[in-house]
């Protein structure tokens, strides 16, 4: 209880020290301060719970009886710190919960506890979506689990999963997301490429810059119909736009005439 409430004020106080010190009052008036310096700082509860006993257990003065027992925390460090750690221990904890979620969630499609395909077909994508998380891109996942809703799930445990990898796709997210996909494409990433530009249009399904880049992917991979498809697309949405003339000169060179 003492270092719970020790932690406590700490945290609050954006606080961390290298010493830990405690003092054992007796029955008898007399006190026994005591101390150990640490070579990291603490300010978790369990940390100065396992200090302040290891002092108590080395210096308690057996068969007397304590009337007052203190837990004190000195040497202090920056402030940074704690915040530093608690953010580190929140990821780590985050990333736990999630990965058995996911693993909860795999093993759901893998038994078939769901029977609707519609559903299935669901779950996949959002575990889709929970491994872009885990891997560190909340962009893609939330562009991936765009559309899906609670309703779409049996489980809570697939609710708890969109919750989590959710988040409301600004214009600016979408623009980073095709910076991404144009890179990608650049570099010659074509499955890369794909799957960005996808997600653009899952959000924005008239987005000229993706529909022509798609365009662009399927010309590269020499899949002249799909290709012409996108480029069509592209016309159709804003004939007078400069991408509908790009896609103009490529459907040309696929060999396809335009007015």
């Amino acid at each position: 209880m003492l270092a719970r409430t020790l932690s406590q004020r700490l945290k609050e106080a954006n606080k961390a020290g290298t010493k830990v010190s405690i003092r054992i009052c007796y029955y008898d008036l007399h006190n026994a301060d005591r101390s150990v310096t640490l070579r990291d700082p603490v300010f978790r509860s369990d940390d100065l719970f396992v200090h302040a006993m290891q002092l108590f257990d080395e210096n308690w003065e057996e068969g007397d009886a304590v009337r007052l027992l203190g837990i004190t925390v000195s040497g202090f460090v920056e402030d940074s710190y704690v915040l530093r750690q608690i953010n580190l221990f929140d990821l780590e904890k985050e990333k736990k919960t999630l990965q058995e979620k996911a693993e909860g969630l795999q093993k759901t499609i893998d038994d078939g506890e769901t029977q609707k395909g519609e559903e299935l077909e669901k779950l996949n994508t959002l575990l889709t979506a929970v491994k872009y998380y885990q891997d560190g891109d909340k962009l893609l996942a939330a562009s991936t689990a765009n559309g899906l809703k609670n309703g779409d799930f049996s489980t809570q445990e697939a609710k708890d999963l969109l919750a989590l990898v959710s988040k409301e796709i600004t214009s600016a997210d979408t623009q980073k997301l095709f910076e991404q996909g144009r890179a990608a494409f650049n570099s010659g990433k074509y499955d890369e490429a794909e799957t960005l530009l996808l997600q653009v249009l899952s959000v924005d399904e008239k987005n000229l810059d993706a529909l022509y880049f798609m365009g662009r992917v399927y010309h590269q991979r020499g899949k002249s119909k799909k290709a012409q498809s996108y480029y069509e697309k592209v016309i159709e949405t804003d004939a007078q736009s400069s991408r509908a003339t790009e896609a103009r000169n490529r459907l040309n060179q696929l060999g396809v005439k335009t007015e």
